[in-house]
């Protein structure tokens, strides 16, 4: 299910993330995760009851037209969430303790990885839910 009803931190965000701290270093952070929450509820109707924490990495699909690859994600922590202000704090927290915004880009063969968080429903689950087919 949380793959259905969540918003994800991907790789332009995690930019955003970085640019907002650098640009208003006291409130940056906050500010970003107060648009990210919003824009979670807006896209899935609902308050999010759930942050998502994902190990993601790269894994090779397959040889067809030079090689592609697709992105894995493994299950690293759920936190619930009962209000807004308790999810702002809780990704406060996270921001700090776990540097998300400073997160290495995945998108190259050097097996690295990085965290990925999704407000949602849930809890976090591994995905794809079934490895994608070359058409």
């Amino acid at each position: 299910m949380s793959i259905n009803c969540s918003y994800s931190i991907a790789p332009y965000f995690v930019n955003k993330l970085k640019q907002m701290i650098e640009r208003f270093p006291r409130t940056g952070a906050a500010r970003y995760w107060i648009e990210i929450y919003n824009y979670s509820k807006e896209f899935d109707g609902e308050d999010p009851r759930s942050i998502h924490l994902h190990n993601v990495h790269l894994q090779y699909g397959g040889p067809e037209e030079g090689g592609w690859w697709y992105e894995v994600g493994i299950p690293y922590q759920t936190h619930c969430i009962f209000s807004k202000k308790q999810c702002i704090n809780r990704l406060l927290e996270l921001t700090q303790d776990l540097d998300l915004y400073d997160q290495p880009p995945i998108d190259d063969s050097r097996g690295l990885t990085a965290l990925r968080v999704t407000l949602g429903c849930g809890c976090a689950e591994p995905f794809p839910s079934e490895r994608p087919h070359y058409c």
